[in-house]
């Protein structure tokens, strides 16, 4: 029996069957038109189709979707099949069936705290020349088992064409952006890009615009039939700033400076890193019968050095967040390895680099005042998610990682003074960033016209009562509670994320 002929026995056995397949595969009403077509043979399927076919088909299914570790559908199967051994009173089955019902639960439950269930990766594969007959021009979407790298799939790839047409007929390129003017008609190549699964909800997520616990690494992997990777490439920035301080040629450069010389250089370059993302829609979603599926819609978009910048560090803080989301289970490797890679001193860079190029003194002027508002919120989610990480860290550690936790808090500390000084804020009891009252008034009022008198104001009380000794009293802090409530409501169109 064709998958129609089954949905249409399970919404004769349970109101919500139909729904329940859509859910399993979004792709069984789209591959059944065909079927469908042929009123004849579809009505003898369905005629011959009994209720213990039924239910011995999702019994296969059941089989098939513990073995792909889909623990997420098995409740869903079994729900259709319920009804059935009900009226038959088969109770033996119904118990063995709610048992594998609390079994799936329990996986899930597992394979979400360790992180450790890897459903597929996906490559995009591009056909470039005649040779590939009705593939020519076509991009497919490839899906791997578990972790399978790029390595891996070229290699075969590349073996399988380059014996069906022949080295001198056939070429792997290693460029995924590379133009298909350029190449020779002639001849046959091949792109592989490793691609990640694209949902709206994932990006919502690094907004901040969605629980933690919404997604999973399932959700990441069922039903998906949008893909994205990203194509870097540069531009010339208008906004070109010199490597240093000093002028002179380099043979005036002092050895000491060398290090500093090399980071300023870098900020300055990142502003000319700009990213392409590419979204790829495929015509089936996945898991799919077939391992490969058409590219039916390619759109893409551009974020701006800026806005690359915020992207990373909100990556960063959401992997740590949803670490930090699992405290009693926390993977500790794990947690450490991206601890290190945010905040250890080899690789702090980063950080400090972005805040360099975009935040550093003048710099923050070339670029739009609510995209420097938006880094600057995220550099304080960031700087507070390494510190709960840092925290937590240190209540899962045991004696001989003392001295490796020690020297993160270091590092750590270094990374917030240097952020402190660069983004004009202060450093809280908790060693976190935090608006300095002072800073915010004029770094905002700059914005607006309208509260340039109002800053001026704040920044004359701020002098008068630093030259004070009660200049932390209460009327100091209702006048800078005005001002900052003033520049809120002048502000209240720019939209923080």
């Amino acid at each position: 029996p064709n998958a129609t002929a089954v949905s249409n026995f399970a919404h004769s056995l349970v109101p919500t069957g139909k729904a329940l397949f859509r859910d399993i595969s979004a792709n069984i009403e789209e591959d059944e038109r065909a079927v469908l077509e042929d009123r004849s043979t579809s009505s003898a399927q369905d005629d011959s189709f009994s209720q213990d076919m039924f239910v011995k088909l999702l019994e296969r299914a059941l089989d098939n979707l513990w073995l792909a570790q889909r623990y997420e559908l098995v409740p869903r199967v079994i729900q259709l099949m319920l009804p059935h051994l009900d009226r038959m009173r088969l109770y033996d089955r119904l118990v063995e069936l709610h048992q594998q019902c609390s079994n799936s639960y329990l996986k899930m439950m597992e394979v979400y705290s360790s992180g450790k269930r890897f459903l597929a990766t996906y490559f995009r594969v591009a056909f470039h020349g005649k040779i590939f007959g009705p593939d020519e021009g076509q991009q497919y979407i490839y899906k791997e088992p578990n972790v399978t790298s790029l390595a891996t799939i070229s290699q075969r790839l590349t073996s399988l064409y380059t014996d069906k047409f022949g080295s001198e007929n056939f070429k792997f390129l290693h460029d995924s952006d590379l133009s298909p003017k350029n190449l020779d008609p002639k001849m046959g190549y091949l792109q592989v890009t490793h691609v990640e699964p694209y949902l709206e909800e994932l990006e919502q997520l690094k907004g901040g615009e969605v629980a933690l616990g919404a997604l999973t690494d399932f959700d990441m992997h069922h039903n998906v039939n949008k893909f994205v990777f990203e194509a870097p490439f540069t531009r010339p920035s208008p906004h070109h700033y010199g490597t240093g301080s000093g002028s002179g040629s380099g043979a005036e450069a002092s050895s000491a400076g060398d290090a500093s010389s090399s980071s300023t250089r870098h900020a300055a370059q990142l502003n000319e890193q700009y990213i392409r993302k590419i979204i790829l829609r495929t015509k089936q979603a996945f898991p799919y019968v077939e391992k490969r599926v058409l590219v039916e819609m390619v759109q893409s978009f551009e974020l701006s050095p800026i806005e690359v910048a915020c992207e990373a560090l909100k990556r960063t803080s959401v992997e740590l967040k949803l670490i930090l989301n699992k405290r009693q289970q926390a993977d500790m490797k794990r947690l450490q390895l991206k601890l290190q890679g945010a905040i250890g001193t080899q690789v702090n860079a980063g950080p400090m680099a972005y805040a360099k190029a975009f935040l550093q003194d003048e710099r923050q002027y070339a670029y739009a005042a609510n995209k420097v508002k938006q880094l600057k919120l995220i550099y304080i989610d960031f700087v507070s998610t390494c510190a709960d990480a840092l925290e937590l860290n240190g209540k899962l550690i045991k004696a001989d990682q003392y001295e490796f936790h020690e020297n993160l808090k270091l590092s750590f500390k270094s990374l917030v003074e240097k952020l402190a000084a660069i983004l004009k804020m202060d450093i809280s009891d908790k060693g976190t960033l935090e608006w300095s009252m002072a800073p915010v008034a004029t770094a905002l009022a700059s914005d607006s016209p309208t509260v340039s008198a109002n800053s001026r104001k704040s920044s004359a009380i701020s002098n008068a009562s630093a030259n004070s000794p009660q200049s932390h009293n209460s009327a100091g802090r209702r006048n800078s509670t005005k001002v900052l409530t003033e520049i809120s409501r002048t502000n209240n169109s720019d939209t923080f994320r």
